[in-house]
């Protein structure tokens, strides 16, 4: 089954992503660049084997990048998207595909702040009209998970997904998971809403935050 692998909390600079969490007393971790996408990024470790991804315009990276213009063309930091992590790429993305979708597997990497290499596939799913609101996945191959080193500092409470179509979104996301009908993926449920939209609920220590976001496409 998909797990959450991690969220992405986007936004213009990363030393104010970061301030952000520290006033919830949580403290990022440097991550690195992604050279292909003209960002960078900063990590926070959570329970259950997934993180919290700060993610901003690399100043020293392509400007073209693709993520980058889409965070360059946010008002306010917010919470981007999500993504699942599965096992094996090529059989997702033709899961995807018996579904009626489109699927297209990404090779990606990026170098870590002490220089160890990342590499991943990611499968970008199109052609089912949930925008951001639906996750992104991503397969680590024989990678180490970022988790690896990094202390668990929260814990996701609940992620609502919120569509005007709920029960679709539902379907469609319960159908990728390899369960048809059941959500199989603990703390995510689906909301009917006029805009789509995300909402993360977090604890730490100090109590408990919430980030939203409208989800990129």
């Amino acid at each position: 089954m998909p797990e959450i692998d991690h969220f992405l909390f986007a936004g213009s600079d990363l030393t104010l992503l970061s301030d952000i969490v520290r006033n919830h007393g949580l403290r990022a971790v440097t991550g690195g660049r992604h050279l292909d996408h003209g960002t960078h990024n900063a990590l926070i470790g959570l329970e259950s084997g997934c993180y919290l991804e700060l993610i901003a315009p690399d100043p020293a990276g392509d400007p073209e990048g693709p993520r980058r213009k889409v965070i360059q063309g946010l008002a306010t930091p917010q919470l981007l998207g999500w993504c699942l992590r599965v096992r094996g790429a090529d059989a997702f993305a033709r899961r995807a595909e018996e579904l009626g979708l489109s699927a297209k597997v990404v090779a990606g990497e990026r170098s870590t702040a002490t220089g160890k290499l990342l590499r991943w596939q990611a499968i970008g799913v199109t052609g089912h009209g949930f925008g951001g609101v639906l996750p992104s996945f991503l397969d680590w191959l024989d990678t180490p998970h970022p988790t690896a080193e990094l202390a668990a500092q929260a814990r996701l409470i609940a992620l609502t997904l919120e569509h005007p179509d709920p029960q679709g979104l539902h379907d469609l996301l319960a159908a990728l998971a390899g369960s048809p009908g059941v959500l199989p993926i603990k703390g995510v449920s689906c909301t009917k809403a006029q805009t789509p939209g995300l909402r993360a609920r977090f604890a730490t220590p100090g109590g408990e935050f919430e980030l939203r976001g409208g989800g990129a496409t």
